[in-house]
């Protein structure tokens, strides 16, 4: 349990870190390869599906969520390509590398929602659903994500102001879970397996 709200947290700082990039990238007019559209687009269809398969218990999901990743790993290389060459023609070094780097956040992102579709499959949360606020935090999640792929899509720099109060959200939560959770260790209301699981 611990590790899948370690996941969700890191995937609400990525997305904060991809709305701070988006910034730079807006103020400068740079322009966004397709390919990191489309890679964005996927990313957010994982981070959702991931948590649906969770809530839902949908083994199918998850399987998808794990086949998925292996889409955006190829696509993130696809992109460090074109960038490399994108920069030897006339692409200013900076801008190449922040775009670079918001391609590397929404892989790492991408690699945590298969986490926690791998996690699904083996965790039993049906007793705990309800003394955890699970739910609320991958929520919360998934519109970071939301939010910060389409602030650095349609290069919306109000939209990326507000992810900072939604990272500050999404931490509160974590730190709210891993309370619930070792609340449920000291009363032996839940295995420290599943506890690790879900935090770590």
């Amino acid at each position: 349990a611990l590790k899948m709200i370690s996941d969700m947290e890191r995937i609400g700082d990525q997305a904060s870190d991809i709305a701070d990039l988006s910034k730079f990238i807006e103020e400068n007019h740079v322009q966004i390869p397709e390919l990191i559209g489309k890679m964005a687009e996927m990313t957010v269809g994982m981070v959702t599906e991931s948590v649906d398969a969770f809530v839902k218990r949908d083994l199918d999901l998850c399987r998808k969520v794990i086949d998925d990743d292996d889409q955006v790993d190829d696509a993130f290389n696809q992109i460090k390509e074109e960038l490399a060459e994108l920069m030897y023609q006339n692409l200013d070094a900076k801008a190449g590398l922040d775009l670079l780097m918001t391609a590397k956040y929404m892989e790492r992102i991408g690699d945590q929602a298969d986490d926690i579709a791998e996690i699904t499959k083996f965790i039993k949360m049906d007793e705990l659903e309800s003394k955890l606020h699970l739910k609320e935090m991958a929520k919360a999640s998934i519109g970071m994500v939301t939010d910060s792929v389409e602030s650095f899509v349609k290069k919306d720099l109000e939209l990326a102001k507000q992810i900072a109060g939604e990272d500050d959200k999404v931490d509160a939560l974590f730190l709210k879970v891993k309370q619930e959770l070792i609340d449920l260790l000291k009363k032996d209301q839940i295995d420290g397996e599943l506890c690790l699981d879900i935090l770590m």
